[in-house]
């Protein structure tokens, strides 16, 4: 009778085209949606999976930030929302999902970001594809190494 073969690794959690999946003693084993909880904030705002990653990162590098925070009078005003408004150095970190490819995305991050360099934010983006790193990521942006 032939040896069964066995994954010796540790268990883990690796990203692989934007899906979470998990490394277990059988192989991979694709993670559900529920296993990554979603950051509400003190407002009752919800932020997103991705969003929700980003926050848990900049607390776990003990940034000063506000997310969802609203510049030049927010969207009424004809100013704009930013996902995290980063103090010193002066960022404006936007996740760019999927809308953002559009049209009507592409008009409106036009405007956001007249809006965020008039008020002295250098704005900064983070993609899917920077998910899996996202602390190397964030030490770019800020200039950390």
């Amino acid at each position: 009778m032939p040896r069964r073969r066995r994954f010796l690794t540790r268990t883990g959690s690796q990203f692989l085209r934007g899906q979470r999946f998990d490394l277990t003693r059988k192989g991979y084993r694709k993670r559900s949606d529920e296993e990554i909880p979603q950051v509400v904030l003190p407002d009752g705002s919800v932020l997103n999976k991705p969003e929700s990653i980003i926050y848990r990162a900049l607390v776990g590098m003990k940034v000063p930030f506000q997310a969802q925070a609203s510049l030049g009078g927010g969207n009424v005003l004809g100013g704009a929302k930013v996902d995290f408004l980063i103090y010193n150095p002066p960022i404006a970190l936007e996740f760019q999902g999927p809308f953002h490819d559009t049209a009507e995305g592409q008009v409106r991050d036009f405007y956001r970001r007249v809006a965020r360099e008039q008020q002295g934010y250098r704005p900064e983006y983070v993609y899917d594809s920077d998910l899996p790193r996202i602390h190397q990521r964030l030490r770019e942006i800020l200039g950390w190494g």
